[in-house]
Formats: structure tokens, C-alpha cells, sequence
């Protein structure tokens, strides 16, 4: 949402009720333009990335099958595309770089976000025109908001939450919101499309998605839609093709980088094992899938030796390491695509008395913590780190979506971002700044730049 956005919504409010008070108006202002600023800024950054392809031979066009996630959520697409084939390209479009000469931190970003280049095809596509129509949703307030949830009942979606919570009560101390309602099916697919029904018949004035799996709950999206009500998806990855705006960072980048990361720590040659998510939703297909599978194939010398689910979680990581170090002597490597889970990892190798080897991870505080313990001690082996970042704000932005929408003005239908990292340098200052090390495991450092300081401190119990 823009500033000229976020003055037209003061101005029809003001008219309407004049106790807003000046406090909100600007609350409302900083916040949204600062985000919307931060990430726009962000985004423009990967335009100075460099090239990796380096050498056009030929185009054509192929129709390609291809199957992603596990039973039950198995997902096959036939995809007829054009594309272009590159001297020494894998078939996925990514030409391989010679490890000493990757730049993760740059290459992540080529193709951008949303890139019908990357594996998968385009994201947030849709037949639909690329604006809403002014007045196109418009309706008096107070607005009955509903949200719906793809998790619950780990550590980030519970910042999630209180991420669109906090949203919700600012546009509510403006007069906008009247009632908001929060659902959260926990990653399973049946229980969010029996919330979903539920939704409907509550007759929302508007409704934010995030999907638990990017092609299951399409008819039930469909319905909000047809119906004539804003349906925002934000979050977890989808691929119907109605919504009346789309607010998602593609997480295919995200693997992306923890995957060429990865390559480069190890020049290019080593045993792997892998830690997945929660089997058949979005985050974890795209990731490992469409982001880190791709990258992992096209160097023949990265084998991998087994891939397992984690549910996300500390425990989950560090039981399937364990049985991964039972089986394989020599592993040197690990691709998580999650944080916990590769907390979980350190401390299965730790205990089974193994050196530790670079991990991939992300702003968890519990994997940050033992990287500032283990990181360049010799005694523990050689270990270190990734951390790419899924900010619990990107889906508070579908709320923004969902007023703006519900005030008659024109949207942009699909916003695609990439995602943010930690710098490693970086880490040391924040620790010494604001004592994130004494926060405990179930922090996560993205939030910090979207949730006030002292509620942070309140939330975790701090002093």
C-alpha cells in the first residue's frame, strides 16, 4: 500500500468520523510506507545482480510434467512453455557456475521473483487485469475481516499471528475494522477447507488466505471470489487464478540461495542429507523442489542421501538427522529449509559425537544461538551458516490489500518479493545492540523488524 493510498483511506475517514485522532493517522502512515518502502528498496536491489546465463544457443518450445510434494498432496502439472536452452544447461534453465566463482547472495536473484524462467513457471499469474477497478470492491465500515491461516502451532506462525494481529488492531483504532476473525488449520489441508466453509457462511466483508497447499483449496478460493468478495492470498504459494490481490515472496529464491550457498561451501562435491517441512505445502514444495533441488542436481559431484519431513520442527530436525547419521558415516552437508529443524541437526551431531558441517538454515533463534557457539570452534568441526529470511509481515500486507480494496481503490493484483537474509557479519551487532542471544530459542529475528521492541520483550517474557 502506497502513501497516496494510505492518505485517500485518512481522508475518506476523517470525513466520515472526525475523532480519529492524530496519533492513528500517523501510526498508520509510518508504518504501512515504511514497510511498503523497505521492501520496495529491497526488491530493487536485485536489478544489480549479475547474469548467469551467459550463452543463448536455441529456443524451444517443450511440455513438461512435473510432480511435487508426497502423498497425500501430490501435485502434477503439465506446463507447455518456451524456453531458452543454454550451452551446459541443466534442464531446469540453471546453467551451473563454478563453486569458487558463485555469489550466493547476488545469483539467488536471477531470475526474480516470480519468474516464469524459474522452475515452476510464473507466480501469482492470473487472466485477471494486473489493477482492480476503483470502487471495483468498495463499501462502507466498519469491515468484518477474516483471516485464514495455513499453520499454527509452531513458533513463527504464533509471531505470524501476533503480526496480523497488531495490523488488525490499528486499522480497528481507526474505525476500519470491526470485527477481525482468525482461523489457523495447522497445516492440514481438510481442516483449512472445512474453515474455509465456515468463513463463507460468516459472510465476511473481506477474506486474507494463506494457503495450506497450492492447488488443493482453489474451488473453495473460487467461491470468496465469485461471490464478489475481496480474496487476498498472501503467505503459503498458490496457483489458482482468482484472487483480487496476491502479496508473496517466492520461496523458490529462497532455497535458491541456501542451495548455491551450500555448493560453494563444499566446492561443489560432497554427501547431503535433507531436511523438508511439512509434506505438500507450499513453503516446503518450493523451496526444496522448485528452489534447492535444482541447484543441488546441476553439480553432478552433490549427492544427495536421503530427504526427509520435519514438520518444521527442533524435534522433528533432530530425530531424522539422527537417523541419517546411523545410516551414513560421512555426511558434509546439510540443505534445511527451515530454522528449527537445523537446530535440531546441530544438536544430533553434537551428541552423536560427529563434526559438525555447514548447515543451511534461517532467522531462528534457536539455530543463531548455536551458531554463535559452535561457529569457528575447531574442536566442533567446521560450521556455519544461512539465513534467509520469510518475514512474518508479508501476510499483515494482505490485510493492507483487503482495506484498500474494501475503501474502492485500485490495487495492484499481484506483489512478488524477494526474500531478505541475515548477513552473518551482521549478527554479532544485533546480539551486543539488543541481546537477542538471552531471547529464547523460540524467537525468530525477522520480527523484530515489524513487532515493537517492548512487545517482543513482553511476548518472550523479557525484562
Amino acid at each position: 500500500m502506497s502513501e497516496d493510498i494510505v492518505s485517500d483511506i485518512l481522508r475518506r475517514r476523517i470525513s466520515r468520523r472526525s475523532a480519529l485522532s492524530t496519533s492513528g493517522k500517523v501510526a498508520l502512515g509510518v508504518i504501512i510506507a515504511g514497510i511498503v518502502g523497505a521492501a520496495g528498496g529491497y526488491y530493487a536491489g536485485a536489478g544489480t545482480a549479475r547474469e548467469i546465463t551467459k550463452k543463448v544457443t536455441e529456443r524451444i518450445t517443450e511440455t513438461i510434467t512435473k510432480t511435487v510434494g508426497s502423498a497425500p498432496s501430490v501435485i502434477t502439472e503439465a506446463v507447455t512453455k518456451t524456453v531458452t536452452v543454454t550451452a551446459g544447461a541443466t534442464p531446469t534453465g540453471f546453467q551451473p557456475i563454478p563453486p569458487e566463482e558463485l555469489d550466493p547472495y547476488t545469483d539467488y536473484l536471477i531470475p526474480p521473483p516470480g519468474s516464469a524462467a524459474l522452475p515452476g513457471g510464473p507466480l501469482g499469474d492470473t487472466p485477471l487485469p494486473a489493477f482492480t477497478r476503483l470502487d471495483e470492491y468498495r463499501k462502507e465500515p466498519p469491515y468484518k475481516i477474516v483471516l485464514a491461516s495455513h499453520g499454527g502451532g509452531i513458533s513463527w506462525t504464533e509471531l505470524m499471528k501476533k503480526a496480523y494481529t497488531l495490523r488488525a488492531k490499528m486499522y480497528e483504532d481507526l474505525g476500519l475494522i470491526e470485527e477481525f476473525i482468525y482461523r489457523e488449520p495447522f497445516f492440514d489441508v481438510e481442516k483449512q477447507v472445512s474453515q474455509l466453509e465456515e468463513i463463507y457462511a460468516m459472510e465476511p466483508d473481506a477474506v486474507v488466505i494463506s494457503p495450506t497447499n497450492p492447488e488443493a483449496i482453489i474451488p473453495h478460493v473460487d467461491k470468496f471470489f465469485d461471490a464478489g468478495i475481496p480474496t487476498v492470498i498472501v503467505n503459503s504459494e498458490y496457483v489458482g487464478k482468482k484472487f483480487s490481490a496476491f502479496r508473496m515472496q517466492d520461496n523458490r529464491l529462497f532455497g535458491k540461495l541456501q542451495a548455491l550457498w551450500l555448493v560453494k561451501q563444499l566446492k561443489g562435491k560432497g554427501k547431503i542429507i535433507v531436511l523438508r517441512g511439512a509434506p505438500g505445502e507450499g513453503p516446503d514444495i518450493y523451496r526444496w523442489e522448485l528452489g534447492a533441488k535444482p541447484i543441488i542436481d546441476a553439480y553432478p559431484d552433490m549427492e544427495v542421501l536421503g530427504v526427509a519431513p520435519t514438520g518444521w520442527s527442533y524435534d522433528g530436525g533432530k530425530k531424522a538427522t539422527e537417523a541419517f547419521l546411523a545410516a551414513h558415516p560421512q555426511i558434509d552437508g546439510v540443505i534445511s529449509i527451515g530454522g528449527e529443524p537445523t537446530a535440531g541437526a546441530v544438536d544430533a551431531f553434537i551428541e552423536a559425537g560427529r563434526e559438525l558441517v555447514p548447515m543451511t538454515g534461517e532467522d531462528s533463534n534457536a539455530l543463531v544461538k548455536r551458531w554463535l557457539k559452535y561457529r569457528g570452534k575447531t574442536e566442533y568441526g567446521y560450521f556455519d551458516s544461512v539465513f534467509p529470511v520469510m518475514p512474518v509481515w508479508w501476510g499483515a500486507m494482505g490485510i493492507d490489500a483487503a482495506i484498500a480494496l474494501l475503501q474502492g481503490i485500485p490495487v495492484k493484483r499481484t506483489i512478488l518479493f524477494a526474500p531478505p537474509f541475515i548477513p552473518n557479519e551482521k549478527i554479532p551487532y544485533y546480539v551486543e545492540k539488543y541481546h537477542f542471544d538471552k531471547f529464547p530459542d523460540d524467537f525468530w529475528w525477522n520480527a523484530f523488524w515489524y513487532i515493537p521492541y517492548d512487545e517482543l520483550a513482553k511476548m518472550f517474557g523479557m525484562k
